[in-house]
């Protein structure tokens, strides 16, 4: 084989070997969720949603729902007697990072807390939920819902659910929606509020770090080593 043959096809297995493929790997996310024990008042993170009647509001831990939650917990109310049903909402959309990859082993783990107090007898009913969007918000790919109802039995003064639940996520996924429902019946006051949520993902797929970048010899070297190359195959050919 000539020696500039020979030169020439050791150079192009030495590139392949040191560039090779593109690789991934899984990970498990921290909590996804930003300001995930509501440690501040109505700080940019959480989307809100009312009717006319309720509030919303950050109370201090002396509050009717503060006073058995830990501080700094959000807090729908509503007016105290009324004779309307009255609902309030909190939200938060995670938009995945574009390395993010959601495969058929993806699990997401989600939860919170739910608070409620207020009159007993009374219909109470909160809801916490994570939905699944594909990019853009274009499909709906499905939701795990968890709902915690406070009738007909009579509730306690201080109700408590703490939710974690865990459920396949759908391959499509670019945004995950999770939110805080709270509703009420007629003739009565209530309290509602959450706190310590957490959104994880388990088994997200990202692509490993670039390998560092082949370095090309320069034009001497290259000739250094054609000529060494050169020279042992003459010295074979002699000996022949």
């Amino acid at each position: 084989m000539p020696a500039q043959k020979f030169f020439s096809i050791g150079l192009c297995i030495a590139i392949m070997l040191l560039s090779g493929d593109a690789f991934s790997s899984t990970i498990t996310t921290g909590n996804l969720i930003a300001n995930p024990g509501a440690e501040s008042p109505l700080a940019g993170e959480w989307q809100f949603a009312k009717d006319t009647t309720a509030t919303i509001d950050f109370a201090p831990s002396t509050s009717s729902v503060g006073s058995y939650a830990p501080s700094g917990t959000y807090q729908f109310r509503t007016t105290v007697y009324s004779s309307a049903h009255h609902w309030a909402l909190a939200y938060q959309d995670i938009i995945l990072p574009a390395d993010y990859t959601i495969t058929e082993d993806t699990i997401i783990s989600w939860g919170t807390s739910l608070r409620m107090n207020g009159s007993t007898g009374v219909h109470r009913e909160m809801q916490a939920s994570v939905t699944f969007y594909s990019a853009g918000y274009q499909q709906n790919l499905g939701s795990d819902t968890y709902s915690f109802y406070q009738w007909p039995e009579i509730p306690p003064a201080n109700a408590i659910a703490d939710v974690s639940r865990t459920f396949d996520v759908p391959e499509a996924t670019k945004i995950i929606r999770f939110y805080v429902s709270a509703y009420k019946g007629t003739n009565a006051s209530a309290i509602y509020g959450f706190d310590n949520s957490f959104v994880i993902l388990q088994d997200v797929e990202i692509p490993d770090p670039p390998p560092p970048p082949v370095t090309v010899p320069e034009p001497i070297s290259l000739i250094l080593f054609g000529v060494s190359i050169g020279s042992m195959c003459i010295k074979k050919y002699i000996r022949k």
